[in-house]
């Protein structure tokens, strides 16, 4: 019987999510920037999006030490129709993995023009355009990756963070009715269902639980269970980590 830790986010905002915490603190050993650290400057530069992707922890049940990968990437969404009408002018450009952001309000003596290097820079600011990042690339990025680990047997997570309207939800949801715009959710999903058959035909049994929640300024909510307007607490299992205490669990 095979198990599968995996967990998709219901989108947040900058203000759900600490920043004094490790993760939000350039680490001078490996010279990267660590999340908090790119989203305090690309908040100012109004980048949309920050997808930190945790994957192939060296952790399985009953190991006491648990070390973790984490990769992170980044989205530049379309203007929408208030920029539009603004006249708002893109600040950001990205080549390759690469994100570079210009400050448009830089004196003589400041540095206009600030780099950072991610796992993934997708730019789909213009739909079409050269380089644009679709559904389904951001999916085999990173959708496919985070599902390959999870059936070898590690817990995998994919973060969304930035700005309201900065596109988390596009990113992770998609758009339903339309099945070329599908986020990374649902076609994970699609594909996950996909291997689990290719199991049970091969004579393998597997069992899938579900949870939905909703962590919005620092209260969780139970998605699956409506009823249930409690705010839910997170405690921390000796062996298996932080859980959500009273969290549904569909089959």
């Amino acid at each position: 019987m095979k198990r599968l830790g995996l967990a998709l986010s219901v989108p947040l905002e900058p203000a759900d999510v600490p920043r004094s915490s490790e993760a939000c603190r350039t680490d001078s050993r490996t010279k990267r920037t660590g999340p908090g650290g790119v989203c305090d400057t690309c908040l100012h530069a109004r980048l949309p999006l920050l997808l930190p992707l945790q994957h192939k922890p060296t952790y399985r049940l009953g190991t006491p030490r648990v070390m973790s990968s984490v990769k992170v990437a980044v989205r530049v969404r379309p203007f929408n129709s208030r920029e539009l009408h603004s006249d708002a002018k893109c600040i950001i450009e990205m080549r390759d993995n690469t994100t570079y952001i210009t400050n448009p309000k830089a004196g003589p003596k400041e540095q206009a023009v600030k780099s950072f290097q991610f796992d993934h820079s997708y730019w789909s600011h213009q739909p079409g355009g050269p380089g644009f990042a679709s559904q389904r690339r951001v999916y085999e990025d990173i959708g496919v990756e985070t599902l390959e680990h999870a059936f070898e047997g590690y817990n995998v997570c994919i973060f969304a963070y930035g700005q309201t309207g900065a596109g988390k939800s596009y990113t992770m949801m998609g758009r339903p009715s339309e099945p070329e715009q599908a986020g990374i959710i649902p076609q994970l999903c699609e594909n996950l269902f996909c291997r689990l058959g290719q199991l049970t035909e091969a004579g393998a049994s597997s069992i899938l639980e579900v949870s939905y929640m909703e962590i919005y300024c620092e209260r969780v909510r139970d998605l699956l269970n409506p009823k249930n307007k409690a705010n839910l607490r997170v405690r921390e299992h000796p062996l298996l980590g932080p859980y959500v205490e009273d969290l549904s669990k569909c089959a």
